[in-house]
């Protein structure tokens, strides 16, 4: 009898109380020991992360065992936008990510705690309707060839913005913003935010800080990227 209590409180419990908040940090804290495969460093990230992001949302709040298909299509097409311009994909990357770990969550929430049996919705639901990532445009393909014409238009707007006229020194400027990209291996908009604060040439470090996961990122400078910097400061001096 006490064993049929038991049960019956930890069901009703998880009818009632259980919900896609509770599911995540319970997934989320697990013992790291007790893992066959520990998180790691970026996993944990990713977990603060998106909770900080989607713990606004209603669904956050929603009973595990209330949750209906559409509930979960609704949420994902919710939180699979973005406001943020530097989202390649307008947040249908952060959509799958988060809705792929609330998947494993809900299927540890189930082998923890409910009969094996239990259908995990997250995996079902959404099945053949995850958004696919949009293939990036790149200006320098693998065709023979493609990085030398690249190269050589670099060094035209370069020897443009040297021609004495004035008005196409804009040009030397985009040129050099193409060479520190390429140097960098850096998004464009990560680069064209960078303000000179963020540049260290005693040190040779440069610090990107509108980074697309937010977080600071150091890279040291090599000598061509801190000759074009430096030329690229002495004619700012100039200008202004």
């Amino acid at each position: 009898m006490k064993k049929e209590r038991e049960k019956a409180t930890k069901k009703e419990w998880n009818e009632t109380h259980f919900t896609v908040g509770k599911m995540w940090a319970q997934n989320a804290g697990q013992d790291q020991d007790d893992r066959e495969r520990p998180f790691s460093e970026h996993s944990l990230r990713d977990f603060k992360r998106l909770e900080d992001r989607m713990k606004v949302d209603p669904f956050w709040q929603t009973s595990f065992s209330d949750i209906t298909s559409d509930d979960v299509v609704s949420a994902y097409a919710r939180l699979s936008k973005s406001s943020n311009p530097r989202a390649s994909n307008g947040g249908k990357t952060t959509g799958n990510l988060f809705f792929r770990m609330l998947g494993t969550a809900a299927q540890y929430h189930i082998d923890k705690n409910l009969p094996p049996d239990t259908r995990n919705i997250f995996q079902t639901a959404l099945k053949k309707r995850r958004s696919k990532a949009r293939a990036r445009s790149r200006t320098i393909t693998a065709e023979p060839g493609a990085l030398k014409r690249w190269w050589d238009a670099v060094k035209n707007l370069r020897a443009s913005a040297d021609s004495g006229d004035k008005r196409k020194r804009s040009s030397g400027i985009l040129a050099d913003y193409q060479l520190l990209v390429l140097l960098w291996g850096g998004r464009k908009t990560e680069t064209l935010e960078l303000k000179w604060s963020d540049v260290d040439l005693k040190n040779k470090i440069v610090t990107f800080v509108a980074t697309k996961n937010g977080e600071k990122h150091l890279f040291p400078l090599a000598p061509l990227a801190e000759s074009i910097l430096v030329d690229l400061q002495a004619m700012h001096k100039q200008w202004s």
